[in-house]
């Protein structure tokens, strides 16, 4: 692949957690290789766009749709709910999940052991958790 071709191989599997479909590769790197008006940063919002609102759904539609959105409740619980803000942690999080049941409960569980540690009086951190702004996305009712 292309320079081009890496970061589109990238910004799916950091948005989607996949790589892309074959016609989508092509449209993108040729969007990206010939179009100006094509920057990364708008390409990284179409991805999001198109999976959150496609002109075309496809069974593919609703696991990136459900991907995106538990990534975005991952983020919730580490920030808003634990109020931790320690960024290569967050990061680390975010790379635990792989869209398996499996990742998301090995991120759970990584983000309740950095706040158990965060709590601690003598060595840990600074946490602001915001209280009744959103709910839990992950308690059990």
């Amino acid at each position: 692949p292309t320079k081009v071709g890496d970061f589109v191989n990238e910004v799916y599997s950091n948005v989607l957690g996949r790589t892309p479909d074959q016609p989508g590769y092509e449209y993108w790197t040729d969007e990206l290789t010939n179009n100006e008006n094509i920057t990364p940063a708008n390409f990284i919002l179409s991805i999001i766009g198109g999976a959150k609102f496609p002109s075309n759904p496809t069974p593919q539609t609703d696991i990136d749709q459900a991907y995106l959105a538990t990534k975005a409740d991952l983020g919730v619980y580490y920030s808003v709910i634990k109020g931790l803000s320690d960024i290569q942690m967050a990061t680390d999080v975010m790379d635990l999940y792989d869209g398996t049941q499996f990742g998301l409960t090995d991120a759970i569980d990584t983000v309740d052991y950095a706040y158990a540690q965060a709590l601690d009086p003598e060595t840990g951190q600074f946490i602001i958790g915001l209280v009744g702004v959103l709910d839990d996305p992950f308690a059990i009712a």
